[in-house]
């Protein structure tokens, strides 16, 4: 079934100026997302906690007000107790990490060894040089250099909450 277009272009004008308005539209959340994001998630979240905010407030019998400071304490009370017991996780993780990273670049290097073999079998002509792991991947400067000081940072974080 085709859509029916009239013959003074009415139709076609309507539509056109349909997708105009969507693009425009478009443009300005695109533009000022910045504004909008916050503004919509804001938007949704208080639309998702009104109806705890009402039973906490009928079933303790206090205003709406101490519901919502009650309900946000207890929120960012339990982010706290969550970043208290993973930070140190975290931490703990990271320095395995850390010590452990030289062990894997080793076995990285076995594995490109014995494919390097296997490629001379399967191709001998083809002129391949020693390969070395660790000159092409460069995760062992992060490891070595850039993620010493994280766990510092963890901790000092951890010390903090």
């Amino acid at each position: 079934m085709s859509i029916p277009i009239k013959s003074n272009g009415v139709l076609i004008r309507d539509l056109a100026g349909l997708v105009i308005a969507i693009g425009l539209i478009g443009l300005v959340v695109m533009t000022m997302w910045e504004i909008f994001f916050p503004l919509v998630l804001s938007v949704i979240i208080a639309y998702l906690l009104n109806p705890l905010i009402g039973l906490i407030g009928h079933k303790f019998r206090i205003t709406r007000t101490l519901a919502v400071v009650f309900l946000y304490v207890s929120f960012f009370g339990l982010v706290g107790i969550g970043l208290g017991v993973s930070v140190p996780l975290i931490v703990k993780e990271i320095s395995l990490i850390q010590t452990q990273f030289p062990t894997y670049m080793g076995y990285a290097q076995i594995f490109s060894d014995r494919l390097m073999l296997q490629i001379q079998q399967w191709f001998p002509a083809l002129p391949i040089k020693d390969f070395n792991v660790m000159q092409y991947v460069n995760v062992g400067g992060i490891f070595s250099g850039g993620l010493k000081n994280v766990p510092l940072i963890l901790k000092t974080i951890a010390n903090f909450t």
